[in-house]
């Protein structure tokens, strides 16, 4: 009897514990300082700014906003909440409303809020003239999840890692990678399956074989293997430290697609991707002379332009070189690299697909190797590629810009990470969802749009 009265006990005390933390947590917000703006931008919820909204007024979440991301505080870097201070009665207050706003989210995401990791911020709207105009404002919370960032190299140490690697060799039987490959066999699932067809359609299972002779249930099993890549003869210098800054996510997803032939290779060489055009180069030294490409596309966003100056279809800094000769191609990359800073973080892409379709019109399989953290500056230049293209996905991380989703979408094309791919050759239907990397999307409208975030 003593040791059921304990346990009821401790039952009982456990959601009295998490309703204390909790608490504590809303006083402790309820003190921070807010910062007065006037209206959040129309862009408060773009990539990757992940919105959780209210209406005016209320303390509820809209339905979409719960279950949206992960309650993990190890995956989430900051929350903001936003609200009006506009008010019609007197007897309005914003704090008891803010209370209750909090309350709300950690009714939903009790570990994000109970964190004391995570950066608040709270921000007071103050442009609101009514009680019509403060319904037009954003209200609720907004949540930026944690990203992973190669370190960039400074110019100096870009210019020595570009000369070097542009002169490297590798030495025969070193370790140039790792190979994925997978290994499928059929298990016994422990089910046995019914004689009858139709019961074997309708999902039904036993657990013995019974009288019948019923046959075991075999499914198939796929395991991932490992297995190092050695060079076959002397390319490049691999003991050189230089390489070990590469990441390898471009050699291994063009490795894993042998069959993509005269290929058109459109390359983001702003400062972000210094790890990935690195893994460009290095593939190129190994490989290229193996492989079928017609065409590069170098882009690094308009040379040295002003963002000012960059236009849609016209921002420039694209250098465009043929595909039979790998060194050509290291030195065109190099001469690109050079040439541009990068400036905001958005990147001209399609114009780079475009200028050099217009060049190179038999090319067959078109890649775009890109930056997935940073926004396309040319979306309005889409309709104008009629063929399908291969986006290339560079993040340290399997998040990225939904961008590259509508690209390789509305291309019939594809997109590829390190660890998944997925092709839109298929046909997608109107409020069809689908996951990918750690994303559930859903068309909408005809647009992919995120639904949840694993």
């Amino acid at each position: 009897m003593m040791r059921r009265l304990l346990t009821s006990s401790f039952i009982l005390f456990i959601p009295a514990l998490v309703v204390a933390q909790e608490q504590e947590a809303i006083l402790r917000y309820m003190k921070f300082p807010s910062q007065s703006i006037g209206k959040a931008p129309a862009s408060l919820c773009e990539f990757p700014s992940i919105c959780l909204p209210m209406d005016f007024n209320e303390a509820k979440f809209q339905q979409h906003a719960i279950g949206l991301i992960p309650d993990n505080p190890e995956r989430v870097e900051s929350i903001t909440l936003y609200y009006t201070s506009y008010r019609e009665a007197e007897s309005f207050s914003q704090p008891e409303l803010n209370r209750k706003r909090l309350q709300e989210f950690g009714r939903h995401y009790p570990k994000l809020l109970a964190s004391e990791t995570i950066k608040w911020h709270f921000r007071a709207q103050t442009g609101a003239k009514d009680d019509e105009d403060a319904r037009t404002y954003f209200h609720g919370f907004v949540v930026v999840l944690k990203e992973k960032k190669h370190r960039e190299l400074k110019p100096s140490e870009e210019k020595t890692a570009l000369l070097t690697m542009s002169k490297a060799t590798i030495v025969k039987d070193s370790l140039v990678g790792v190979d994925t490959v997978f290994k499928c066999r059929k298990k016994w699932s422990g089910m046995y399956l019914p004689v009858s067809k139709s019961k074997r359609a309708e999902g039904i299972r036993y657990t013995k074989a019974s009288i019948w002779g019923r046959k075991r249930e075999r499914i198939e099993h796929c395991d991932t293997l490992f297995r190092n890549r050695l060079a076959t003869k002397t390319v490049v210098d691999v003991g050189n430290p230089i390489w070990n800054y590469r990441d390898t996510t471009v050699e291994t997803i063009l490795n894993r697609h042998p069959e993509w032939s005269k290929m058109l290779v459109a390359c983001d060489v702003t400062g972000s991707m210094s790890p990935y055009y690195s893994s460009l180069i290095f593939w190129l030294k190994l490989y290229g002379p193996k492989r079928e490409i017609s065409a590069f596309s170098f882009f690094n966003d308009g040379n040295s332009k002003s963002d000012g100056e960059k236009v849609p279809g016209k921002t420039g800094g694209i250098i465009l070189s043929q595909g039979n000769d790998a060194d050509a191609a290291v030195r065109n990359l190099m001469r690109c690299v050079k040439m541009g800073s990068g400036g905001d973080a958005k990147e001209n892409n399609l114009e780079a697909v475009i200028k050099a379709l217009e060049k190179y019109p038999e090319s067959k399989d078109i890649v775009l190797i890109s930056d997935g953290m940073v926004p396309v500056r040319d979306m309005v230049l889409l309709d104008h590629i009629k063929r399908p293209v291969k986006v290339i996905i560079c993040s340290p991380n399997s998040r990225f810009h939904p961008h590259y989703m509508e690209i390789a979408r509305r291309t019939g094309g594809s997109i590829h990470t390190v660890e998944d791919e997925l092709d839109f050759g298929m046909m997608l239907n109107e409020g069809q969802t689908l996951d990918f990397g750690t994303v559930r999307y859903k068309i909408s409208g005809g647009k992919l749009v995120p639904m949840k975030y694993f």
